[in-house]
């Protein structure tokens, strides 16, 4: 099974879906095809994971700083057999769990849309982001440049 992946221009948001064609165009997006069982992509969740703390300590000290730190993350979202790997820009963090809204449009889901609240679990984040304006710097985006390399 392939999974697909979307990058949109300018912030590196994913989408994913199960088929199997090679990188194409559809838009402003470019959709890349990857192995569900791509070891290298996986890694990079795992490596997502190995450093969530950073992305949770620097949410709880800065969140209320919305004008100079912004805190995304991308899940996976289902509609029955159906998923999309998307981002979501995070307000809140209380008992293990992200609260935010959807900052991705899906292409196949119908349960979900662009701004819709959203609640994640920590275990179920596969990539973050912390743009932090103060020092002109962005923090985690691990799966970004794996993307881009696959981009035929």
């Amino acid at each position: 099974m392939i999974k697909r992946y979307l990058v949109i221009a300018g912030l590196a948001l994913l989408t994913m879906q199960a088929c199997k064609q090679p990188a194409k165009k559809e838009g402003n997006f470019t959709v890349v095809n990857l192995e569900k069982d791509d070891n290298k992509f996986l890694a990079l969740k795992d490596t997502a994971q190995a450093h969530l703390k950073e992305f949770t300590d620097s949410l709880k000290l800065h969140v209320a700083d919305a004008d100079n730190y912004n805190f995304i993350v991308k899940s996976d979202y289902k509609d029955g057999e159906e998923h999309e790997h998307m981002w979501s820009q995070v307000h809140a963090f209380e008992n293990n769990l992200l609260e935010g809204v959807m900052i991705d449009s899906p292409f196949y889901l119908k349960n979900i849309k662009l701004n819709d609240k959203v609640k994640v679990k920590l275990e179920d984040v596969e990539d973050w982001v912390i743009y932090d304006k103060p020092h002109n710097r962005k923090v985690g985006d691990y799966s970004t440049q794996y993307l881009k390399s696959k981009q035929k």
